[in-house]
């Protein structure tokens, strides 16, 4: 139980940085520098 636990929060921590990632580039074209500095 305790691993499904980490593992979906896992998985919401990485859908997370994905939307960050996708909100930043579309609100600044120059995201891939940020982008590359969060990863």
């Amino acid at each position: 139980m305790e691993k499904n636990q980490a593992s979906s929060l896992i998985q919401v921590k990485a859908s997370l940085v994905q939307k960050t990632k996708y909100f930043l580039e579309s609100r600044n074209p120059k995201g891939s520098d940020l982008r590359r500095a969060l990863t």
